[in-house]
């Protein structure tokens, strides 16, 4: 188990440049370890020293993983699998887990502020991460999209901020 912990932070410190990234997925992945479920960082994350909104893109990051490990938590060997790479016109953000998926029902209403299908603990605020992650995507002018394959995916592209053209 040491091993593979050890893998994972080695893989997270060469492919994730910044450093606020690194904290955040390492911290993630302490989490699912401590409930048991596989928290997967892609092959394909590619993110360098210095990312443009680097907060907002924790933000999203970090709501999306805590969705993720809440939806697989009551289930046997979940897993949750993030993916955070860039390419000449956007980053691309995706999150998918083994959970039971999101009802189409619902999809719709799932980032409204407040919104929540978990039953309420204590007397914290629920309902709150999505609608943090839809408002850092608008933000950003960037998108969020959910599908259903194999448990929830979610996906996310904040194009590059363009300068402006003179004319």
């Amino acid at each position: 188990e040491t091993l593979v912990h050890q893998a994972l932070v080695a893989s997270i410190v060469d492919s994730v440049g910044d450093p606020t990234l690194v904290g955040l997925l390492l911290g993630k992945a302490a989490v699912a370890n401590e409930r048991g479920i596989d928290l997967r960082v892609s092959s394909d994350t590619r993110i360098p020293d210095r990312v443009a909104g680097a907060m907002d893109l924790v933000t999203i990051v970090g709501n999306l993983i805590d969705n993720a490990l809440d939806s697989v938590e009551p289930h046997e060997n979940g897993t949750v699998e993030v993916s955070i790479r860039e390419d000449a016109d956007a980053t691309h953000v995706r999150v998918s887990d083994s959970g039971p998926g999101v009802p189409a029902d619902i999809v719709d209403e799932i980032f409204t502020d407040g919104f929540t299908t978990k039953v309420a603990r204590g007397v914290g605020r629920r309902g709150l991460g999505l609608a943090l992650v839809s408002q850092a995507v608008r933000r950003l002018g960037g998108d969020v999209t959910v599908t259903n394959e194999d448990g929830a995916v979610f996906s996310v592209t904040l194009p590059h901020a363009r300068e402006a053209v003179a004319g």
